[in-house]
C-alpha cells in the first residue's frame, strides 16, 4: 500500500533567466532566456514525494493568476491532490525571479504573494488530511501559526512530522515546532537555530545533538558535498 503524505506549505514559480552577468545597481542586462519552473518548498516535498510513489496531498495557497494555474498543473501532472489548494483573490502566486550568471552564480528575490495568507486558521478545514496520513511534511515559507497548528495536530494523532526549518525565522522556545518527529536544518539553519558553528560532521553532530535536546525524535545536518549526519 503507498503510505499517505500531507504537505503543509508553500507554492511559487520560479521565473529564471540567464544571463552574461548579473546586473548592477541601475543596470539594463539583456537575458539569453527565461523559463518557468515550480518551486516553494512545499510544492518540491510534494511532487518529490509523489514521484517516490507515495499517495500525496497538498495544502497551500495560490492567487487568482497565470502563474497559480502553472503551479497547480504542475502538481497535478506529478500525481498530487490539489483539493486543498485555497485560491487567493487579492494575493498574486508567490514567485521567484532568479538571475543566473554564466558562471553558475546567481540572484534570487523572492515574493512570498499568497503564501502569507497560510495561516492556521486557513488550515482548520484541511486537518483531517493529517489524520489520516502516515506523514506529515511542513517548512517555514508559511505563516509559523500554520505550521504549529500541523504538527501540534499530527502530535495528537501519532502520526509521524518532518519539518525542515528553512528559511531561519524566531521560534519561541516553548513551540511545538521543537518537537516534530523529524526536524532537518542545513549548516547555516542548525548555527542559526542552535548558535553553534557547523563546519564539519564533528560540528553538525553537536548540532544535531542541541536539537534533539529541544525535543527533536531526530535531527538531520545537511551539509552538501560532506553529505549530512
Amino acid at each position: 500500500m503507498k503510505p499517505k503524505v500531507v504537505i503543509i506549505g508553500s507554492l511559487n514559480i520560479d521565473i529564471v533567466v540567464r544571463c552574461s552577468h548579473r546586473p548592477k545597481p541601475g543596470e539594463t542586462v539583456i537575458g539569453t532566456d527565461h523559463q518557468f519552473f515550480s518551486g516553494g518548498k512545499g510544492a518540491n516535498q510534494a511532487m518529490a514525494a509523489s514521484r517516490m510513489g507515495a499517495r500525496v496531498s497538498m495544502v497551500g495557497c495560490i492567487g487568482n493568476d497565470y502563474l497559480g494555474e502553472i503551479a497547480t498543473a504542475n502538481l497535478k501532472k506529478s500525481g498530487v491532490s490539489i483539493s486543498a489548494v485555497r485560491q487567493i483573490e487579492d494575493k498574486p502566486t508567490g514567485a521567484a525571479f532568479i538571475s543566473i550568471d554564466k558562471d553558475g552564480e546567481n540572484s534570487i528575490i523572492v515574493s512570498p504573494g499568497a503564501n502569507i495568507s497560510m495561516t492556521g486558521d486557513t488550515i482548520t478545514p484541511f486537518l483531517s488530511l493529517i489524520d489520516a496520513s502516515d506523514i506529515l511534511f511542513a517548512q517555514c515559507e508559511v505563516h509559523i501559526s500554520a505550521i504549529e497548528k500541523a504538527i501540534g495536530r499530527a502530535k495528537e494523532r501519532g502520526v509521524v512530522s518532518l519539518l525542515n526549518l528553512a528559511p531561519c525565522l524566531p521560534i519561541p522556545d516553548e513551540s511545538i515546532l521543537w518537537k516534530s518527529t523529524i526536524i532537518t536544518v542545513n549548516e547555516i539553519e542548525a548555527a542559526y537555530y542552535t548558535g553553534l558553528d557547523v563546519r564539519n560532521r564533528e560540528d553538525a553532530e553537536k548540532a544535531g545533538r542541541e536539537l534533539v535536546k529541544r525535543g527533536a525524535g531526530l535531527a538531520i545536518i545537511t551539509l552538501g558535498g560532506m553529505g549530512s549526519v
